[in-house]
């Protein structure tokens, strides 16, 4: 691969905000990167290698496949054993296992606006918390039929953060900063606030000039204030990418990052609609014309990471889209555009 040209479409951050792009695959040893636009509104730090994007959803194939894929390679936890929910409340949660959750099929709403409530838990231990979360979340019962379809939600990842702690005493967050820690320098993982870093290096997410440069845009973990399952994680485009590129090798032929049953397990999605944690490209896929045998994952922040197992590319693009107050659907209808130009480029060699 000479002569991959950066997707025209890029162009279109130059008069909004900034993007970053990565692409590799099986014919080059360095991955393609491409940088535009600026760090924020005023347009006097340009994008690079550097700049730090707040990764939204990105957070949850990060630290929760690593994290699982760790603790069941350890044999300290069971997908399929049912969810203990008695100490915690009355309501019917039948057949939740943490397989489900991981499936986005544990019954639990696609997302509600809890910052107030998780701001009046400030000042109480961490086990309070954690069973506070719980309780909170589980006491209406389930709000989806458990096991059946698939409602993509973070609320059920919070659950299985606090859940955890309180029921077999596994942080996972913990589980995944001790493993990525062997492969990562850690000053490319950033939970929020970022406080160990220039400012000039941070994408501001939101469009309120008051609010710091580095505060996570998701308000659940902001009010929490620190990282959580669903969100909170900021990266360097090089260190999400190379994430990427740990999991298509382990798919391929496993590493010493994840062995190759466990990768397949976790994309797999035999009976469910969705794999474990990541997600798989639909139909209409803003992955665009990516292969059915692909793997990946969406960012609310204009994120994301796709991992095309047939052309062996991974491809990881971080934006701030919510800088730019641009609407989901235009944006989508830019993923698609970008991704399909990449597709075309490798397809052409």
């Amino acid at each position: 691969m000479n002569t991959f040209q950066q997707p025209e479409v890029m162009r279109v951050f130059q008069g909004y905000s900034g993007a970053s792009l990565m692409v590799s695959c099986k014919e080059r040893k360095e991955p393609m990167r491409f940088h535009q636009g600026w760090t924020d509104r005023t347009h006097v730090h340009a994008v690079d290698d550097q700049t730090v994007f707040d990764l939204a959803s990105l957070t949850k194939p990060l630290v929760v496949s690593t994290a699982m894929t760790t603790l069941e390679r350890d044999q300290k936890i069971d997908l399929q054993a049912p969810v203990d929910v008695r100490d915690f409340c009355k309501t019917n949660w039948t057949g939740l296992t943490l397989e489900k959750i991981l499936r986005h099929c544990g019954g639990f709403l696609a997302w509600e606006d809890l910052s107030g409530f998780f701001q009046s838990l400030q000042g109480k231990s961490q086990e309070n918390i954690d069973r506070c979360i719980v309780e909170k979340l589980l006491y209406d019962g389930p709000k989806h039929s458990i096991g059946k379809g698939s409602v993509y939600s973070d609320l059920g990842f919070l659950f299985l953060e606090s859940y955890l702690r309180l029921h077999q005493g596994i942080d996972i967050k913990n589980v995944f900063f001790s493993k990525m820690n062997r492969f990562f320098s850690p000053k490319t993982w950033m939970p929020t606030p970022v406080t160990d870093i220039s400012s000039s290096q941070i994408m501001s997410y939101e469009s309120d000039e008051h609010v710091p440069l580095g505060v996570v845009h998701d308000g659940n973990a902001r009010a929490l204030g620190k990282m959580c399952a669903h969100a909170g994680l900021f990266s360097r485009i090089s260190s999400m990418h190379e994430f990427g590129c740990l999991w298509l090798e382990a798919c391929v032929e496993g590493n010493d990052f994840l062995g190759q049953h466990m990768a397949k397990k976790y994309i797999d999605r035999t009976s469910y609609e969705r794999p474990l944690v990541w997600d798989c490209p639909s139909e209409n896929s803003t992955a665009g014309n990516i292969s059915k045998n692909s793997f990946g994952h969406l960012g609310y922040t204009g994120t994301s990471i796709w991992v095309d197992l047939d052309r062996r590319v991974v491809v990881t693009l971080l934006t701030n889209r919510v800088h730019m107050n641009t609407p989901t659907q235009i944006f989508n209808a830019f993923r698609i555009q970008i991704h399909n130009e990449i597709w075309q480029q490798l397809d052409q060699r």
